[in-house]
Parts: C-alpha cells; structure tokens; sequence
C-alpha cells in the first residue's frame, strides 16, 4: 500500500483530458444526482491514472482484481471528446503500473493507494461501445478488513425495470467536487443487454435511468443483492441516459481473468470464478426488496415491426437503421453468430441487408452520437465518457508505507 505525496490543486475536465472554458462544458457536471456520500461501499475504489491524469472509478471483484472501463485505462483514438459507435477506437493501455486505486471515502495524495501490475481488455473487439470494460490486476491483495470484494453477476442477464444502485467519485460541480464517493439507489433499468439496439447501443451494454457524471466512469450498478451488473461506460448532457457495459456478456473474460487474478494472489477461486455462481452467501446476502415483475409485450416474429423492446422474440432485438418509425425486430449477431446470407452485422450488434448495415456505420455518430434515448428519438447531443481530469503538476512521487 502506497501514499500519493506531492498534493496539489486538482481542477477537472469534463469528459476530456485538455482543459476547456467553462461554459464549454459545464453542463456535463453533476455529482450522483439525488445521491449522498457512501463512507461505508469500500469495494467501489477511487482510481487515479499517472500516465494520463484522469480520475474514474473501479469496483474491487477480488483481492487483487478491479472492475472498471476500458477508456479509463486507454485513450481513445482521435479522440473528439465524445463517442461515436464504429470510430472510436481504442489505443493500448498504458502499464499497470500506471494505475493506482483507493478505499479511501475521499481520494487524496495522503491517503492508501494500491497501485496496479497489470492491465487486461475484453477480446472480440476494440470499439467503445460494447467494449468499454476493462481489469486491472493490483500488484498486491487487499486485506479482508479494508473491503469485502463484491460479486460480479456473471450468471443472469439485466432486464428492463430492474432496479440498481449507482456508485461513483464523480463531480459536484465545474471546479470541485470528485474524489468523493457517492451513492444513489432505487434508479430502474430502461432497457436491458441485448434490447438497446434502437437506442443505438451495443448488444452488450444496457442502459440505466440517471444519476452519474464525469468521475463515475468504470463505476458499478449493483443489484438488490449488491452484485456488480454494470460499468459506467458513456451518456449524454445533463448527466442522464447512462450507458453501462453489460457484466453478463463479458462474463467468460471476466472469469478467465479472475482465475489468473486468484493464481498470482495466492488465494482461493471465488465461487464466481470457479463455478460461475454468483449468489452471494446466505450470511452477506441483503434482503431483497420484492419488485413486481414487468407484463411481457406480445412476441413479434423476426422482420416484423416493434415499436417496444420487449416484444421481440428470443435471439433479436428491437432496432433501426435511423428511423424509428422503421424498427424492426432483427437478428442480433456478433463475433460468434454471424447474419444469414445478404446481411451484415453492423457495429451495435445487429443484422440488417448489406447496404443498410454499411451505411449505418458511417452515420452512427452524426445522427444520435451513439446516445441512448427512448422511442421515438431526439437529438440526444453528443455522448462522452465520463472521465474526469486531474490537473496536477507533480503525482509521480511515491513511498512505500511504513
């Protein structure tokens, strides 16, 4: 465990690593609206980033393993400051070294940093949207009395109306404010993985109600049993429409991770890990809160017309190529399940003719921007990944702690 030394003045960018005017950005800056401070959650971390200054949040899956988004580990290639589905790319991440996480209810220089060893990316593609999560696997395990690591639902997908719990180290507003970690429950799933493809989002992300904000990217939606279901990977102005990046669909990465995490730490498989059971033990289990359960829409057959995301049948989704009013239920398709012949799988993960398919790539980002927002749609504005930036003009000198 390491302290940060050097503390300086932080000043924080919205969304971008190059310092901006304020009325520039201003209206992407929030905290966990509605949420209060979380002194009690140490599982979700603080991170900080020496190779590029940027602050996110993490969530602590294992003793020497964290959960959090790609781009918070790795730019993104001619970056434009917000995302665009199909052209924003990743570049590598930076060393494990790089990346330092807390427990701390505040994060500063002077508190108890852990610092990472290596870095580890989602395989099958390397696209912002479907892949924003990434692992980083710290350089020693945290003790049992600093934070219970959380279970990460690999077992179960999200649907619609679940309800989840946001936690992040998000802003409070355009000068000051992140660093501290803040909760907000009783937000609701708009759309779960799979059933967002007319919101323009990939078939392995879904998408939440409100509530985060620059600082809060990488951070977890928890579940009613505090599973960890979601990353915060983007959304758009006033801090709404957040895009997650879906657990479930990452699951056989994750786990293949933790099994490495397990082996280098010297401890025993999670049950997650070793089973793919993600019930949490009946001692540390909450007691749920009953929800009713939503009344399923009427099933449309492949090719028809929706206008919900629930009506579809098993193995399509809801989606259009920029209108609307032109939705369909389609094929969903990915790496390992490829269209029928004449059609292509375009980059949120659907099946549409050939030339529709192309044609969507390029006008994914002018369009809506990559955003998430219900039928029929709006001009959403242009998503970005909430990142936020730490001004500092020394971070890099550290001691062990005594």
């Amino acid at each position: 465990m390491r302290k940060l030394l050097a503390a300086l003045p932080l000043f924080l960018l919205a969304c971008t690593h190059d310092p901006q005017p304020v009325d520039e950005f201003s209206t992407y800056r929030s905290e966990i609206k509605g949420g209060q401070t979380d002194a009690e959650s140490k599982a979700v971390v603080g991170m900080f980033s020496i190779a590029s200054g940027g602050l996110c949040t993490g969530s602590l899956i294992a003793p020497n393993l964290v959960l959090t988004a790609h781009h918070c580990v790795a730019r993104i290639q001619n970056d434009p400051g917000y995302v665009q589905c199909g052209q924003s790319k990743f570049n590598q991440p930076a060393g494990g070294d790089s990346y330092y996480v807390t427990t701390d209810t505040q994060m500063s220089q002077q508190g108890n940093w852990y610092q990472g060893a290596s870095i580890h990316v989602p395989p099958g593609g390397n696209d912002t949207c479907g892949y924003d999560v990434a692992l980083i696997i710290l350089a020693q395990n945290m003790s049992p009395d600093l934070a219970t690591p959380m279970i990460p639902r690999v077992d179960t997908k999200t649907k619609k109306g679940e309800t989840y719990t946001a936690i992040g180290f998000g802003n409070t507003d355009d000068y000051n404010g992140a660093g501290r970690r803040r909760i907000r429950s009783g937000l609701k799933i708009d759309c779960g993985e799979g059933q967002c493809l007319a919101y323009r989002a990939h078939q392995n992300e879904w998408i939440g109600q409100t509530g985060i904000c620059s600082g809060d990217s990488g951070g977890p939606a928890l579940d009613d049993k505090g599973r960890v279901i979601g990353v915060v990977s983007r959304g758009i102005k006033g801090c709404d429409s957040p895009v997650y990046g879906a657990v479930y669909s990452h699951r056989e990465w994750i786990r293949e991770i933790g099994a490495k995490a397990a082996k280098q730490g010297g401890y025993a498989e999670p049950e997650w890990v070793a089973t793919g059971n993600s019930e949490p033990p009946p001692d540390v289990a909450p007691e749920p809160e009953p929800e009713p359960e939503p009344e399923p829409g009427p099933v449309v057959a492949p090719g028809s017309p929706c206008d919900e995301f629930d009506q579809c049948a098993d193995g399509t989704a809801c989606a259009h190529q920029g209108d609307p009013s032109k939705a369909i239920c389609t094929n969903q398709c990915s790496s390992d399940a490829d269209c029928s012949a004449g059609n292509e799988c375009n980059s949120f993960g659907a099946c549409f003719p050939a030339s529709a398919a192309n044609g969507a790539d390029g006008d994914a980002g002018q369009a809506s921007g990559c955003a998430a927002q219900p039928l029929p749609m709006k001009d959403p504005g242009k998503p970005v990944p909430w990142v936020a930036g730490l001004g500092l003009l020394a971070f890099a000198a550290m001691r062990r702690r005594r």
